[in-house]
This record gives structure tokens, C-alpha cells and sequence, in this order.
């Protein structure tokens, strides 16, 4: 079986992971998972931007968001880079902001988190299918493993241009990624 990767292509859109909501250290709401603590240093490398091009090539490593109360956009911004410090994260890619318009509800932070890492092959390839999961916000972790789930059953290789449509209000929310396999055969890296 292959193991399958995640990268994101130019002009690919950010992501967000929701879990177990519960009250951040500022009285806002957090919505990740518990992950491993992460040196301060680590968290400080982590790059956040509006942006979904760095001009790199980069790995899709997980969705990540922050909920903080309005008033607390330094904090989210904080726990985005915290989560994708503790997935391995140089940066965090397509950082959105979503206001909530409700007296004390939280507003929303989510972006990608990647690593600088180049994966495609200068090799032709045949784009197998482009895979839409449509979710909901508290089942956007289980969305990346359906999107990877999808791509091994077509036998891919590679799941590239991954994006992510956020969805406004109650509406779906849509992960997105191009299923390809290299025309020679073979896994990124040259081993078949």
C-alpha cells in the first residue's frame, strides 16, 4: 500500500481543524485538539499569511483555527501558530478571519499548516479526479482523512492543489484536492 501525501499547489486555499470546543487561557474559545507542547522558539518560526503562495513548494500537514472572544485577535493569531508549531508546521498559509456578529460568540481564525517541502516530480502525471468533501466545521479533521481515504482507493500518488472553501454561517464547508498519479509509476521520490 502507498502512502499517500498532501501538498498544496499555487493558489490553494487554507484550512481549519475543529475538535472539543473549550475556554482558552483569554476567556475565548478553543476549538483545537490537544497537541504536545511546543517550545516558544518553535512557535515563533511559525510564519502566518493571508496568502496561500509562498513561492514554495509546500506540504499540507493539517487544518488548524483559533476561537477568541472579540477583542482577543492576538491570541488566536498566538494559538494558530502554536498549532502548527506542534504538527511541524514553517508556516501557516490562507489565514482567514470570520467575525461572528453575536454578543460574545467568537470570532474565527483558520488557516493550512505546511513545511517547505518539495514533493511534486518533474515527472508527467494524469490528474485522476478532483475530490470534494463536503463537511461541517466540527468534522474538518475527519474531512483531510476522507481526502486522503478517497485518493487511495484511485491508487494516487499525490494529492496536490488542496483548498479550502470555509463556508459562511451554517453552510457546508468544502475540502478540495486534485487525486494524481505519475504516468511512470511510482511514489514522490522516485520509489515505485
Amino acid at each position: 500500500m502507498r502512502a499517500l501525501l498532501l501538498i498544496l499547489g499555487c493558489g490553494a486555499l487554507g484550512a481549519c481543524e475543529l475538535a472539543e470546543s473549550t475556554r482558552g487561557p483569554s476567556g475565548g474559545w478553543s476549538s483545537h485538539p490537544a497537541r504536545p507542547p511546543v517550545s516558544a522558539a518553535a512557535v515563533a518560526r511559525v510564519v502566518l499569511s493571508d496568502s496561500t503562495d509562498l513561492g514554495r513548494e509546500t506540504e499540507a500537514l493539517g487544518i488548524v483555527d483559533a476561537h477568541e472572544l472579540q477583542g482577543h485577535h492576538d491570541e488566536a493569531l498566538r494559538e494558530l501558530r502554536e498549532e502548527g508549531a506542534a504538527l511541524g508546521a514553517e508556516a501557516v498559509i490562507g489565514v482567514e478571519f470570520h467575525h461572528d456578529e453575536g454578543k460574545g460568540r467568537p470570532s474565527h481564525l483558520s488557516g493550512l499548516a505546511v513545511r517547505y517541502r518539495k514533493l511534486l516530480r518533474d515527472d508527467p502525471y494524469d490528474v485522476l479526479e478532483t475530490i470534494d468533501i463536503p463537511t461541517s466545521m466540527e468534522r474538518q479533521e475527519e474531512a483531510m482523512d476522507e481526502l486522503r481515504r478517497r485518493a487511495g482507493l484511485l491508487h494516487a500518488d499525490l494529492i496536490i492543489g488542496i483548498s479550502y472553501e470555509h463556508g459562511e454561517g451554517d453552510g457546508p464547508v468544502h475540502l478540495r484536492g486534485r487525486a494524481i498519479r505519475y504516468r511512470s509509476g511510482g511514489t514522490p521520490g522516485g520509489a515505485p
